[in-house]
């Protein structure tokens, strides 16, 4: 599950951080008979899902926060489902 991966991982970053490090990622993980999407968001830009009739959507992404800021921090995996052509848009205001 995405939530667990990011939320092990926030710990490991958060734990000897004293330079207040931090990363954003998206991840997603892709059931290719189904078409679900597991994800989760942290901190990262919310992607776009083109639909294959062309139309752009906005992932719903709440409540993300970068990996390596807060310790505590509880991340929840959401999902969606793609369907055939659907295409997912993610993008970075960071390193590409």
């Amino acid at each position: 599950m995405p939530e667990t991966i990011l939320n092990q991982v926030n710990r490991d970053l958060s734990a000897d951080n004293p330079s207040l490090l931090f990363v954003t990622l998206f991840l997603g993980i892709l059931n290719i008979k189904t078409g679900t999407v597991e994800y989760c968001n942290g901190g990262h830009n919310p992607p776009c899902i083109i639909r294959a009739n062309g139309t752009i959507e906005a992932l719903n992404v709440p409540g993300g926060m970068a990996l390596g800021v807060m310790e505590d921090f509880s991340f929840r995996s959401q999902q969606i489902v793609l369907h055939k052509g659907d295409v997912i848009f993610i993008y970075s205001d960071g390193v590409t």
